[in-house]
């Protein structure tokens, strides 16, 4: 069943079981309503939701359920939650709205939760300093311990180190820096890019501002779906979509369209491009390796702190998976491309085969 998801409903149908209804929908893709105008005394209003039921199924088939199981099987904590988010690029269509896995559940955690995303962090902080040419593509930048000025922190210095302690303790490029998820080089981008040129590539974005900026490239608070909608700006020539649950209303047998919302671009077009390559190569060599065989279809970035979380993207589509403890916010101990990207990497195989039109190929001049 490919096409959107529709509601009939009445003005005086009642609340509670309207709200039973999205409830439970919500824990497998839905979302619940929020828009309350009145059209007239008691219309008919016939809703059509952008969710496409046949990559729901497949969402729950290839995440959902293998997650439970995981939880069951004790190989992840009881509290362990999910939430994923796929989008239309071009419109911002919500077409896969995982809110949570966690049963007689309602928080949203796709759009209410925010953690920190880790070494997605670093994809935001590479495209501005190429915006605002802090930096250039084919700079080299030296993955070695080092130290950097930090007037918040004591001694007036901040010492991080890379995932694992392990540094190439020589200059690397930069696009290599990006797929391996590389800290030092990311910092170093960082201490070069002004604040008030970061802050306005996130407001572009429609992202959350760090609580704190000092360790931003290594994570920033932000919601999956902030996330997805961002990402979307690499494959859509530098505008973000802002994401679009209802295509359109009927009310009593007249049209109503939810508009879709353009706002300005934020990266130009040779930005995108580096991105989606460095993205591209994180899939075939870096951190995302276990999605190797879809680096001809799509881009990602892994990220890890407290949670596992996973950003890919094609020239259609916009996705985000974010795995973690919800309640408690304990470590996982289990990075996004070891817990999360297996999952996701399925999903979109899955995809590939039931759905080929929605992931072809990327041009031959991006990323090789």
């Amino acid at each position: 069943m490919t096409a959107t998801y529709k509601s009939t409903r009445f003005r005086a149908f009642p609340q509670w079981l309207a709200m039973f209804v999205v409830a439970v929908l919500a824990t497998i893709g839905c979302r619940k309503l929020t828009d309350s105008r009145e059209f007239g005394s008691d219309p008919l209003v016939e809703e059509y939701w952008t969710l496409d039921l046949d990559l729901r199924e497949l969402a729950v088939k290839h995440i959902v359920n293998p997650l439970r199981t995981k939880i069951e099987n004790r190989q992840l904590p009881p509290d362990t939650d999910c939430a994923f988010v796929l989008l239309d690029a071009a419109t911002g269509d919500v077409l896969v709205y995982i809110a949570t896995i966690q049963p007689n559940v309602e928080f949203d955690s796709a759009q209410n939760l925010t953690r920190s995303c880790g070494s997605i962090a670093k994809l935001m902080v590479y495209a501005a300093a190429l915006q605002v040419h802090a930096i250039e593509p084919d700079v080299q930048l030296l993955d070695a311990p080092r130290s950097f000025p930090c007037p918040e922190c004591q001694g007036g210095v901040w010492q991080p180190d890379n995932y694992g302690n392990q540094y190439a303790n020589a200059p690397i490029p930069l696009i290599e820096a990006f797929a391996w998820s590389k800290n030092i080089p990311a910092v170093d981008v960082y201490q070069r890019l002004r604040r008030e040129d970061f802050v306005a590539v996130l407001n572009g974005l429609d992202l959350s501002l760090p609580k704190n900026f000092t360790t931003a490239p290594l994570g920033v608070e932000w919601a999956p779906l902030q996330l997805a909608s961002a990402h979307s700006a690499f494959v859509n020539h530098g505008v973000p979509a802002k994401p679009r649950f209802l295509s359109h209303r009927i009310i009593n047998g007249q049209r109503h369209e939810t508009p879709i919302v353009k706002r300005p671009a934020v990266f130009r077009e040779d930005v995108c491009q580096w991105v989606i390559a460095a993205g591209r190569l994180c899939l075939r060599e870096g951190t995302g390796h276990y999605a190797a065989d879809l680096s001809d279809v799509l881009a990602g970035k892994t990220g890890s702190s407290d949670s596992a979380l996973v950003a890919m993207f094609g020239p259609r589509v916009s996705a985000v998976i974010w795995i973690g403890n919800r309640q408690t916010n304990e470590d996982l101990r289990a990075t996004g491309g070891r817990l999360a990207l297996p999952h996701l990497a399925e999903f979109f195989r899955a995809v590939r085969r039931v759905r080929p039109t929605l992931l072809p190929t990327w041009n031959r001049n991006i990323g090789g």
